[in-house]
């Protein structure tokens, strides 16, 4: 590398997926190893800028020791579409796809963990530099959820330190209709009471919450497929079809099975909320 002088460093450019008919999905992978040896396995994060990956890193304190042991790092992009440059517009897209064929496929949840997945298959794919060895991801939010669903579904990740993010299929996911009736009565409840001033919050605050709240408008999705005519049954169907594969808690005999680690941090935020009882 050029910072340090103390690594050897690639940057790639992979084509996750056709994630529909003429849509590539192509995310930058830097890679990092030691400067005299092989890697033995990696660690793989997505939070990172897609800007930040153009140029050789310095490793922070934790990679240096991962390196000095001989870790691999694997840096990609797990992010918000809008984001990601030149992937501003696939949002729209996706959703249009989503409600039209409620197909897991068309979910963010699907090209992010799939982008960790593909990540790993190219670094591997370097073998000059890598060898097979222990994967951990880690990560906080939807860099939390990425490595979890990999770990589940891709038998060469080995771990996951997950916080912020979700771990086992609550009601809620579930969109069971009573307990989804219970949880917007007490957001109405929770709003008129913040408007009457009986609750003191700042108006940013309020946005917020209502943004992240079950319910609320980044659960729009489950609402826009019932007001496009799908059925709750569909709804629920497809829940237990996409969060079987998505939550620790629901593979957990043939997790332990693999000898695989596993550390979640859960946390209040956005859609972990979700799952407190």
């Amino acid at each position: 590398d050029e910072v340090t002088g103390t690594t050897r460093q690639k940057l790639i450019e992979i084509n996750v997926a056709e994630w529909w008919p003429g849509q590539d999905y192509r995310i930058p992978v830097r890679m990092i190893v030691p400067l005299e040896s092989k890697a033995k396995g990696f660690h793989i994060t997505g939070g990172n800028p897609s800007e930040a990956l153009m140029n050789d890193s310095k490793p922070n304190d934790f990679q240096t020791k991962l390196l000095a042991n001989g870790v691999g790092i694997v840096k990609t992009v797990v992010k918000v579409l809008k984001e990601i440059p030149g992937k501003e517009g696939l949002e729209q897209e996706m959703r249009q796809l989503f409600l039209g064929e409620l197909n897991p496929r068309y979910t963010t949840v699907w090209i992010w963990s799939m982008t960790l997945m593909r990540a790993a298959t190219s670094s591997y794919a370097e073998a000059d530099h890598f060898e097979k060895g222990k994967v951990a991801g880690s990560g906080g939010s939807k860099n939390g959820i990425s490595p979890a669903t990999a770990l589940i579904n891709d038998e060469r990740f080995t771990a996951t330190c997950s916080s912020v993010a979700f771990a086992y299929y609550s009601p809620t996911r579930r969109f069971d209709s009573k307990e989804m009736d219970k949880v917007e009565a007490a957001n109405k409840a929770f709003f008129e009471a913040v408007k009457a001033g009986d609750v003191d919050l700042n108006k940013q605050r309020a946005k917020w919450y209502q943004a992240n709240m079950v319910g609320g408008a980044r659960t729009s999705m489950h609402k826009a497929a019932l007001k496009a005519g799908r059925s709750r049954d569909e709804m629920r169907n497809l829940a237990d079809c996409l969060w079987s594969s998505l939550c620790v808690t629901e593979n957990w005999d043939r997790l332990m099975e693999r000898g695989v680690d596993v550390l979640f941090q859960p946390g209040t935020h956005d859609y972990v909320a979700y799952d407190i009882p």
